[in-house]
C-alpha cells in the first residue's frame, strides 16, 4: 500500500508541476495582450503576434491545465445533490461516472495521437504573417490529455479505496 501512495503522490507532483506550467502561460498570454492594447490603442501600432500568441498559449494553458484542476477536484459540476452525500457514497457514484470520463479520455487520445504526429511529420506552421510551428501545439494534446488520464487513474485509485474501505488513500 505504501508504493501505491507514492505512485499516487508522484501523479499527484506531475500534475502540480503541469498546473504551475499552465499558470505561467496563462501570465505569458495576459502579457501579450496587454501589450497588443497598449500597441494598438495609445500608439496605434498593432502587432501581427500578439492574437495568434494568445491562441497559442491559452490552448496550452487549457490542454496542460487540465490534470491540475482534476487534482484539485475543481471540474465544473453538478453538486446540489451530490455534496450532501457522505465521501463514501461520492466515491461509489464516481466510480461509475469516472468509467465515462476513461471512455471520453482514451477517444481523445486514440485521435490525437495520429493528429500530432502528422502535424509534426510536416512541420505543420500556422498560416499568415506571423508563422510559429504549429506542430508543438498539436503535440501538446496527447500530452496533456495523457496527464489528464493519469490524474484520472489516480482518482480512480483512491474512489476504489474509499468505497472499499471509508478511509482516504493520500
Amino acid at each position: 500500500m505504501r508504493n501505491l501512495g507514492t505512485a499516487l503522490r508522484r501523479i499527484d507532483a506531475i500534475s502540480e508541476f503541469a498546473g504551475m506550467t499552465a499558470r505561467w502561460a496563462g501570465l505569458a498570454m495576459v502579457a501579450a495582450m496587454i501589450t497588443e492594447v497598449v500597441l494598438r490603442y495609445i500608439f496605434n501600432s498593432p502587432t501581427v503576434w500578439a492574437h495568434p500568441l494568445c491562441q497559442i498559449l491559452w490552448s496550452f494553458y487549457i490542454v496542460i491545465g487540465g490534470s491540475y484542476v482534476l487534482r484539485l477536484n475543481a471540474h465544473v459540476g453538478c453538486d446540489l445533490i451530490y455534496r450532501r452525500f457522505t465521501p463514501r457514497k461520492r466515491a461509489i457514484i464516481d466510480l461509475f461516472t469516472h468509467l465515462l470520463f476513461f471512455i471520453f479520455i482514451i477517444t481523445i487520445l486514440v485521435h490525437a495521437v495520429p493528429f500530432a504526429w502528422e502535424s509534426l511529420m510536416r512541420l505543420e506552421h500556422y498560416p499568415g504573417k506571423w508563422t510559429p510551428p504549429k506542430w508543438p501545439i498539436k503535440m501538446m494534446v496527447p500530452i496533456g490529455v495523457s496527464l489528464l488520464l493519469l490524474q484520472g487513474i489516480a482518482k480512480y485509485i483512491r474512489d476504489l479505496h474509499m468505497a472499499f474501505t471509508g478511509r482516504e488513500l493520500v
